[in-house]
């Protein structure tokens, strides 16, 4: 993924992102079911985080490559990570296509709270990725 400065988040928008979660579950010859059963939750889930990423992963991967850090990372210290590039939470939030409040919900413990990082290091783990952009293609 690009670098971002606080300038190229105030002027450009969110980088578009294919999910490579078919070609990673394929690649480890496991099925929608299989790789469901791991991650407890639907075969349906699966089949359309094939098609696109759901917002609140496109989110947390965003910005974990955005702070160069890992989900593990990125929940301890998010609101030193964005004060650290400069930006507002209103401003990274409009970059992320999220509102204000709840930004700053997960910068207060919100994002902790939720299962988000963990079902990300779950299927990580369950794809045997690398990295996390193993994850997605960035489209132009």
């Amino acid at each position: 993924m690009k670098e971002y400065s606080a300038k190229k988040i105030l002027s450009s928008p969110i980088p578009k992102l294919k999910s490579c979660i078919l070609e990673q579950r394929t690649k480890r010859g496991m099925t929608q079911r299989q790789l469901a059963d791991a991650l407890d939750t639907t075969e349906n889930t699966i089949i359309a985080w094939e098609k696109e990423l759901p917002d609140w992963m496109f989110r947390v991967i965003v910005l974990c490559e955005l702070y160069n850090c890992s989900p593990d990372e990125l929940e301890k210290t998010l609101d030193e990570k964005r004060k650290s590039i400069g930006v507002s939470q209103r401003q990274l939030a409009k970059f992320l296509g999220m509102t204000k409040n709840t930004y700053s919900n997960w910068e207060r413990g919100g994002l902790q709270k939720s299962r988000y990082i963990p079902k990300l290091k779950q299927l990580y783990q369950a794809l045997n990725c690398s990295s996390l952009e193993d994850l997605y293609d960035e489209s132009t």
